[in-house]
């Protein structure tokens, strides 16, 4: 979250069901090519990993659209 206000990306954040995670969900106003959807959630996790230190791309199990 913190990532994507300094990055100013409009995200919504749901919990999981296991209440232990989370989902950012980023929507688009036009249609994308899931491509560059992708590339920008690489570059908001790369971002969150640079400030933290402690987290890599590893961490996250997917991106949608996959």
């Amino acid at each position: 979250m913190r990532s994507c206000r300094e990055l100013a990306v409009p995200v919504a954040l749901e919990i999981s069901r296991s209440g232990n995670g989370a989902h950012a969900w980023v929507f688009f106003t036009t249609a994308m090519p899931a491509r560059d959807a992708r590339r920008l959630g690489a570059a908001l996790i790369s971002h969150t990993c640079a400030r933290t230190r402690q987290l890599s791309l590893n961490s996250y199990d997917r991106l949608f659209p996959n």
